[in-house]
Order: C-alpha cells, then structure tokens, then sequence
C-alpha cells in the first residue's frame, strides 16, 4: 500500500473517543485499529510490535548503524466527538487550483480558501475531505499514515532505535492517562515526536496546560400558567454565567500564547442545564485564574438566586 491507500483504509475504522466514558480506552472500538496496526507493523518487520490492554500500540526498531540514541514517534488513533467518524465517505481532490471546494451541494457545505487561508499552500496538490456529515479522521490517522509509510523507507538510510507508538483518547485529553513511559525509558528514549496538527514544516516544542469544566446549573421548573416570581429557569442562567466569562476569551478571539475558555457543549431544560468547556493557557498561573473566574461567578450566580 501506498501513503494515501494506508490513510484511507485508516479512516475507515470508526474510533471516536468518548469524554463521558470512564474506562481506558474510552471506546472499545479503538482496539480495531489498533490491532489492525499491529498486523500492519508485523509486515512491515516490526516483530515485537504489540498492543497493550489499555489500547497503546507500541514497536521497537534497532538502530541499524550501531547507534544509542533512540528517538519516538508518536500518533493517535481516535477522532474527536463534536462529530461522527462512522462511516466516512472521503472525496478525492487530484489537483486543487485554488477555487471553492463544493464539499457537500445538498448541505450548502463549501471549503472558500478566503475563510481558510491554508487552501492556498495546496495549490496543485491532491487533497483528501469529508463529504461534510463526518470528520475524515486526519487528526491524527494522517500522522499514523506518515510513521508507517517511513518505516517502508527507513532501511534505505542509517537510523537511530527508534520507538513507534499510537495512542488512543488523545481528543478527550487521555492520551498520556495510561502510557507506558517505562518502555521509554528501558529504551533509553530521549527525544520524541507526535506527528499532529500544524504544517509539515512547523515543530512545536511547548506544551500549554488544559483542564476542562463541566458547569451544571439547577433550574425550578413551575408551571408557566402561574411561573411569575416562582420559575428559575436553568437555562436563563447558564447564559448568563457564560456570558459573564470574558468574551475576550473565546478561541474565535485568541491567538498564539492568549488562554482561552472554550464552549463545547450545552443541553438542558427548565430543571437543569449543563455547560461543557475546555480551558487552556500556556502559563499556568493564568489557568488557574481562569479556573478562579468559574467559581467566582458560580459564587456570584449562588448568592444572587439562591443555592
């Protein structure tokens, strides 16, 4: 198999992780891939690749010009949950030139490379999409697709050991929760790389720290006939606690270095609603005033409408 047929053939299995899930992995359906890998690893002359019962896949290569240093690939194998990744339907672009991508007609769903200016570094290249009802499932099986196709190549150049591991549960911020950094170290691994996300040439060599909040608000549900002085409705008052967040704060206003508190999901009724957030920030110290603002306005809400 080729780079696009290995991909392809990925994004076929359906492993979405699941933030509601307390087990590891999140998903059992993760370990079809994983065990796919591991076959697919044995071909390509990885012996001792295997997967463990957390869902980890690992595989060790010596070096073959007598060197110590190890160095280890990592990638991971589940799709995020703000959208399905059953069943995708991938469509294939063979040569972009730069216009809109009509990515679904029925849905209204185009790709305008004024909204998405990354378009415009792809023109004259084959692109991979979604028929816009899915997630293709590039982040990250394009990075699984680039650590495989390398180990095809690798025996034609002198190479360090080298550690190969796909992870699951990485979008529900699990990823490390059960790895197995002791096989790191009895490999005496140093350096590694997680092939995901930015451009081919950026490296990212900092991480930011993330938490996530989960804000449940509790309603009294009266009847609307005779509700006057009496309902509180839940969900009035997520609004109004999320809309006492710094506005200045939300990813669609942030760049770089800039925390932001990040919306993921709502669902409620009159009784009860809950507010799902992700939040983020490179220094710490600033997190932990973000984490602060969420009690001093769950605080101020309490005070004002009761407990």
């Amino acid at each position: 198999m080729n780079i696009k047929e290995r991909f392809l053939k990925y994004v076929s299995f359906d492993t979405q992780s699941d933030a509601n899930s307390s087990t590891h992995p999140s998903s059992k359906k993760q370990f079809d891939l994983g065990n796919y890998l591991v076959k697919e690893l044995h071909e390509l002359g990885v012996e001792n690749a295997f997967i463990d019962e957390y869902c980890y896949v690992y595989g060790y290569i010596p070096s073959n010009c007598g060197s110590n240093k190890t160095i280890g690939l990592i990638a991971h194998m589940d799709t995020a949950g703000e959208a399905s990744g059953k069943d995708i339907k991938p469509q294939t672009i063979e040569f972009y030139t730069g216009n809109k991508i009509i990515v679904n007609s029925e849905l209204n769903i185009v790709l305008d490379p004024k909204e998405f200016p990354r378009l415009n570094k792809q023109l004259g290249h084959e692109l991979i999409i979604t028929d816009g009802t899915t997630l293709l499932g590039a982040d990250d099986k394009a990075g699984i697709a680039i650590i495989m196709e390398a180990l095809v190549d690798l025996k034609m150049y002198d190479h360090p050991n080298i550690i190969i591991t796909f992870t699951p549960d990485e979008e529900i911020g699990e990823g490390t929760a059960k790895f197995n950094f002791d096989y790191y170290k009895e490999h005496n691994c140093t350096l590694a790389y997680t092939l995901d996300g930015d451009d081919p040439n950026i490296i990212n060599y900092e991480n930011f720290n993330a938490s996530s909040a989960h804000v449940k608000v509790f309603g009294k549900s009266i009847h609307p006939g005779s509700a006057k002085n009496k309902m509180v409705n839940s969900m009035h008052l997520a609004m109004e606690f999320h809309n006492m967040l710094p506005s200045q704060m939300r990813p669609e206003h942030t760049e770089k270095y800039e925390g932001f508190n990040h919306l993921t999901g709502i669902s409620g009724t009159v009784e009860e609603t809950s507010l799902f957030y992700i939040l983020r920030n490179h220094d710490l110290n600033l997190l932990q005033e973000q984490k602060n603002d969420f009690n001093r306005i769950a605080k101020y809400l309490n005070d004002k409408y009761g407990e």
